[in-house]
Protein backbone atom coordinates (compact mmCIF):
# COMPACT_ATOMS: atom_id res chain seq x y z
CA UNK A 1 0.00 0.00 0.00
CA UNK A 2 1.03 3.65 -0.94
CA UNK A 3 1.85 6.39 1.72
CA UNK A 4 1.16 9.85 0.54
CA UNK A 5 3.68 12.26 1.59
CA UNK A 6 2.85 16.73 0.77
CA UNK A 7 5.58 17.80 -0.88
CA UNK A 8 6.13 21.49 -2.52
CA UNK A 9 7.45 22.65 -6.11
CA UNK A 10 10.95 22.91 -4.74
CA UNK A 11 10.86 18.97 -3.23
CA UNK A 12 9.30 17.36 -6.37
CA UNK A 13 12.12 19.54 -8.32
CA UNK A 14 15.05 18.02 -6.28
CA UNK A 15 13.52 14.83 -6.27
CA UNK A 16 13.28 14.49 -9.66
CA UNK A 17 16.67 16.02 -11.01
CA UNK A 18 17.81 13.64 -7.87
CA UNK A 19 16.00 10.63 -9.49
CA UNK A 20 18.75 8.80 -11.99
CA UNK A 21 17.27 5.80 -12.97
CA UNK A 22 14.29 4.87 -15.12
CA UNK A 23 11.05 3.47 -13.69
CA UNK A 24 7.10 3.63 -14.17
CA UNK A 25 5.17 7.07 -12.19
CA UNK A 26 1.71 8.09 -11.70
CA UNK A 27 1.29 11.26 -12.06
CA UNK A 28 -2.10 13.60 -11.47
CA UNK A 29 -2.01 16.61 -13.27
CA UNK A 30 -4.13 19.45 -13.91
CA UNK A 31 -3.77 21.50 -17.03
CA UNK A 32 -5.09 24.31 -19.41
CA UNK A 33 -6.26 22.27 -23.19
CA UNK A 34 -5.23 23.24 -25.90
CA UNK A 35 -8.84 23.86 -27.36
CA UNK A 36 -9.73 25.31 -30.61
CA UNK A 37 -12.30 28.28 -29.94
CA UNK A 38 -14.62 28.70 -33.08
CA UNK A 39 -17.90 28.21 -31.73
CA UNK A 40 -16.86 26.99 -28.08
CA UNK A 41 -18.68 29.32 -25.72
CA UNK A 42 -21.90 29.07 -27.68
CA UNK A 43 -21.40 24.99 -27.46
CA UNK A 44 -19.94 24.46 -24.13
CA UNK A 45 -21.16 27.69 -22.64
CA UNK A 46 -18.20 28.74 -20.92
CA UNK A 47 -15.21 30.60 -22.56
CA UNK A 48 -12.16 28.19 -23.37
CA UNK A 49 -9.57 30.03 -20.90
CA UNK A 50 -11.66 29.03 -17.72
CA UNK A 51 -11.38 25.14 -18.98
CA UNK A 52 -9.20 22.54 -17.14
CA UNK A 53 -7.99 19.10 -18.00
CA UNK A 54 -6.87 16.66 -15.22
CA UNK A 55 -5.66 13.64 -16.00
CA UNK A 56 -4.06 10.40 -14.36
CA UNK A 57 -1.93 8.47 -16.35
CA UNK A 58 1.25 6.04 -15.73
CA UNK A 59 3.72 6.59 -17.83
CA UNK A 60 7.81 6.33 -17.36
CA UNK A 61 10.57 9.11 -16.50
CA UNK A 62 14.47 8.57 -16.53
CA UNK A 63 15.07 7.11 -19.94
CA UNK A 64 17.05 8.67 -22.77
CA UNK A 65 14.83 9.32 -25.85
CA UNK A 66 17.37 9.26 -28.57
CA UNK A 67 18.66 5.81 -26.70
CA UNK A 68 14.98 4.69 -26.87
CA UNK A 69 14.07 5.68 -30.82
CA UNK A 70 17.19 3.52 -31.56
CA UNK A 71 16.42 0.54 -29.70
CA UNK A 72 13.22 0.42 -31.10
CA UNK A 73 14.05 0.51 -34.60
CA UNK A 74 16.87 -2.10 -34.17
CA UNK A 75 13.64 -4.41 -32.81
CA UNK A 76 12.11 -3.88 -36.12
CA UNK A 77 14.58 -4.02 -37.80
CA UNK A 78 15.20 -0.69 -39.07
CA UNK A 79 17.85 1.43 -39.75
CA UNK A 80 18.15 4.45 -37.16
CA UNK A 81 18.86 7.00 -39.83
CA UNK A 82 14.91 6.44 -40.10
CA UNK A 83 14.61 8.69 -37.12
CA UNK A 84 14.37 12.62 -37.69
CA UNK A 85 14.94 14.64 -34.62
CA UNK A 86 12.61 17.71 -34.64
CA UNK A 87 13.53 20.70 -33.41
CA UNK A 88 12.44 21.47 -29.65
CA UNK A 89 11.12 24.57 -27.57
CA UNK A 90 12.92 22.88 -24.41
CA UNK A 91 16.26 21.46 -23.17
CA UNK A 92 17.62 19.76 -20.70
CA UNK A 93 18.41 20.62 -17.26
CA UNK A 94 22.03 20.12 -16.28
CA UNK A 95 22.24 16.27 -16.70
CA UNK A 96 18.76 15.58 -15.75
CA UNK A 97 16.91 13.18 -17.82
CA UNK A 98 13.51 14.02 -16.09
CA UNK A 99 13.53 17.90 -16.14
CA UNK A 100 12.88 20.16 -19.18
CA UNK A 101 13.59 23.95 -19.36
CA UNK A 102 11.60 26.49 -22.14
CA UNK A 103 14.28 27.74 -24.08
CA UNK A 104 12.94 31.08 -24.07
CA UNK A 105 11.04 31.69 -20.41
CA UNK A 106 12.84 29.18 -18.12
CA UNK A 107 9.57 27.40 -17.42
CA UNK A 108 10.77 23.82 -15.93
CA UNK A 109 8.91 20.70 -16.85
CA UNK A 110 9.02 17.56 -16.18
CA UNK A 111 9.53 14.94 -19.51
CA UNK A 112 8.14 11.69 -19.11
CA UNK A 113 7.36 8.85 -21.98
CA UNK A 114 3.91 7.58 -22.40
CA UNK A 115 3.02 4.19 -23.28
CA UNK A 116 1.21 4.29 -26.91
CA UNK A 117 -1.47 1.55 -26.09
CA UNK A 118 -1.87 3.66 -22.59
CA UNK A 119 -4.39 6.20 -22.99
CA UNK A 120 -4.54 8.66 -19.88
CA UNK A 121 -8.03 8.83 -17.65
CA UNK A 122 -8.85 12.97 -17.97
CA UNK A 123 -11.87 14.40 -17.21
CA UNK A 124 -12.25 18.73 -18.65
CA UNK A 125 -14.11 21.32 -16.28
CA UNK A 126 -15.46 24.46 -16.12
CA UNK A 127 -13.63 26.07 -13.16
CA UNK A 128 -15.75 29.17 -12.52
CA UNK A 129 -18.82 26.08 -11.86
CA UNK A 130 -16.58 23.74 -10.86
CA UNK A 131 -18.60 21.12 -13.23
CA UNK A 132 -17.24 18.29 -15.44
CA UNK A 133 -17.98 19.10 -18.99
CA UNK A 134 -19.63 16.36 -20.78
CA UNK A 135 -16.57 14.55 -23.13
CA UNK A 136 -18.88 14.27 -25.79
CA UNK A 137 -19.40 17.87 -25.78
CA UNK A 138 -15.83 19.22 -25.33
CA UNK A 139 -14.65 16.44 -28.16
CA UNK A 140 -14.80 18.29 -30.99
CA UNK A 141 -12.56 21.02 -29.70
CA UNK A 142 -9.87 18.72 -28.48
CA UNK A 143 -6.74 19.31 -30.56
CA UNK A 144 -5.00 16.45 -31.39
CA UNK A 145 -1.55 15.82 -30.04
CA UNK A 146 0.31 12.61 -32.04
CA UNK A 147 4.14 11.26 -32.32
CA UNK A 148 6.34 13.02 -35.03
CA UNK A 149 7.64 10.54 -37.51
CA UNK A 150 10.32 8.37 -35.70
CA UNK A 151 10.73 5.66 -38.11
CA UNK A 152 8.35 3.44 -35.98
CA UNK A 153 5.75 1.08 -36.26
CA UNK A 154 2.56 2.65 -35.47
CA UNK A 155 1.40 1.38 -32.42
CA UNK A 156 5.05 1.40 -31.10
CA UNK A 157 5.73 5.19 -30.62
CA UNK A 158 7.57 6.72 -28.31
CA UNK A 159 5.37 9.87 -26.76
CA UNK A 160 7.50 11.99 -24.57
CA UNK A 161 5.19 14.31 -22.66
CA UNK A 162 5.88 17.52 -20.83
CA UNK A 163 4.37 18.60 -18.01
CA UNK A 164 4.85 22.13 -16.56
CA UNK A 165 5.81 21.41 -12.98
CA UNK A 166 3.23 23.71 -11.37
CA UNK A 167 0.79 21.31 -13.30
CA UNK A 168 1.79 18.57 -11.58
CA UNK A 169 -0.76 17.92 -8.75
CA UNK A 170 0.38 13.89 -7.25
CA UNK A 171 3.57 11.37 -8.34
CA UNK A 172 3.62 8.16 -7.46
CA UNK A 173 7.42 6.54 -7.68
CA UNK A 174 8.62 3.75 -6.03
CA UNK A 175 5.17 3.05 -4.17
CA UNK A 176 5.24 6.44 -2.57
CA UNK A 177 2.43 8.87 -3.66
CA UNK A 178 3.49 12.75 -3.03
CA UNK A 179 0.71 14.95 -3.22
CA UNK A 180 2.53 18.86 -4.69
CA UNK A 181 1.20 22.10 -2.35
Amino acid sequence: MSTSTFIDRDQLVAMLDNYDHHTFVSIEAETIPRLRKTNFLKTIGCSVDIVRKVSQFVAMIGLDYVNVIKNRLDKEGKDFSEYVAGDTWHEAVDGTKNLRKHKTNGELYVWIFCVANNTPTSAYYNMSTGLMIDKQDIKPFISDSTPKNQGLTDGNEVIPRTYKLESIRKITIDKETYTVK
